[in-house]
């Protein structure tokens, strides 16, 4: 080593002489001169030695399986000594209360159902706004013989009521409806409710649950209504149950939730409308016929009813596409069983009453027509008039066009914005 000029040569001469590796050369040359000396040795071979030692115990224990669980127990009592504490779980056998409800994601859909008895759920985001007077998209492929006749918006989680023309009510959740494509005609309903051939669809309506003191309001076309509390509705059967007793040629055409404090509005196809307090009608078992609404002329028929909000408009539409809001304190509280008085003043140009309905301000509409095109609309776009006036164009329809129905869309539960920016492509 002091020999050679640099390491590297160091190296090199002590693995020529002495045979070793460049690893032990490495470890000589690294090495301090005081390192060399005989005390120094003898700890080296002392190291050697417990190594040695050390290395015959660890392969002692690998060669003995029962060493090594000992040796296992005794870190496992170390550790148990040094953290023990008592358990803060609780392990117990039990069902995981999961159900296919629970996988399902809550959303805004809307519903519709066409005379053939076609149903189907879509997105409401599906139809964006147009100003007054748009002409529509198209909402659905119906055959040459069907037409749209209800649509709504509800929570895919909230049940739906579905009542028919002999006056049975059937349930289902919202998300057993299929959900399709907006052109999409949808499935028939009868593949999923047990309802009879002789009998369709003539109402669907959304609740939460059967937990309120509210009741189900009931009108038919010969201006009959029936009260039930909500909770005879409870336990439904999957084959129906009765919801009313009709008289014969008589048919149920609406169904809202109500309390006592509400007031009721019932509007008819020849522009006649009477308001009523909702304690006139007294509650009914479910298996009953009713009592008198209003009090009609032959050749007329009632069209909607609806629960009375003071805040809101209550919203005409007629068959020709012409409508108009009209606050509700310009219906005066009647008796129930009374004619009514005027609700539209009604033409040859506007056609007559198509549908009616409360609204906000900041509500959209869908109106249907018999073609099966939808159009979508903002409520604050359509003039709020008194009731006998003739109303506003919403909608220009085609020769052999008519509206057939309209449905409230609360903006306040989905994001319109992606909405407005389509808007110039939908017009």
């Amino acid at each position: 080593i002091k020999k050679s000029a640099t390491i590297q040569s160091a190296k090199t001469a002590l693995m020529e002489r002495f045979e070793l590796t460049d690893v032990q050369a490495q470890a000589i040359v690294d090495m301090r001169l005081g390192q060399l000396t005989g005390l120094e040795r003898e700890k080296l071979e002392s190291e050697l030695k417990d190594l040695l030692a050390k290395i015959s115990d660890w392969e002692d224990i690998l060669a003995n399986e029962s060493r090594v669980f000992d040796i296992i127990k005794t870190d496992l009592l170390v550790i148990k000594e040094k953290y023990g504490d008592a358990r803060r779980t609780e392990i117990s056998v039990g069902e995981i209360g999961i159900e296919d409800e629970d996988l399902i994601p809550e959303a805004q859909s809307v519903f519709t159902l066409t005379e053939a008895g076609y149903i189907k759920r879509m997105a409401t985001s599906e139809y964006s706004a147009q100003h007054r007077g748009g002409k529509g998209i198209k909402g659905m492929t119906t055959k040459a013989e069907d037409i749209v006749k209800e649509m709504f918006v509800a929570s895919s989680h909230d049940l739906l009521l579905v009542f028919t023309t002999k006056g049975r009510v059937y349930k289902i959740k919202g998300y057993e409806v299929p959900e399709c494509s907006r052109i999409s005609k949808g499935s028939n309903i009868v593949n999923i409710l047990p309802i009879e051939s002789d009998e369709k669809v003539t109402s669907i309506i959304p609740v939460k649950g059967f937990e309120d003191d509210s009741c189900l309001l009931m009108a038919t076309t010969k201006g009959v209504i029936k009260k039930t509390a909500i909770k005879e509705y409870a336990n439904i059967r999957k084959t129906g149950v009765m919801a009313i007793i009709l008289d014969e040629g008589d048919r149920l055409v609406d169904v809202r939730q109500s309390t006592e404090n509400d007031t009721v509005l019932l509007a008819t196809h020849n522009g006649k409308a009477i308001r009523f307090d909702e304690k006139d009608a007294r509650a009914m078992g479910r298996v009953t016929r009713g009592v008198r609404g209003i009090m009609l002329a032959e050749d007329d028929y009632v069209i909607s009813m609806e629960i009375v909000h003071p805040e809101d408009t209550f919203l005409t539409i007629t068959e020709n596409g012409y409508g108009k809001r009209t606050n509700p304190a310009e219906y005066k509280v009647q008796s129930r069983g009374g004619k009514g008085i005027s609700n539209y003043a009604l033409s040859k140009k506007t056609g007559l009453v198509a549908a009616a309905k409360m609204v906000k301000d900041e509500d959209d509409i869908l109106l249907m027509t018999n073609t099966g095109v939808i159009m979508r609309t903002s409520v604050h776009e359509i003039n709020v008039l008194g009731r006998s006036t003739q109303g506003v164009i919403v909608t220009r329809l085609a020769e052999g066009v008519h509206v057939i129905g309209i449905s409230r869309v609360d903006t306040s539960l989905e994001n319109t914005e992606q909405d407005e920016q389509q808007e110039p492509e939908q017009e």
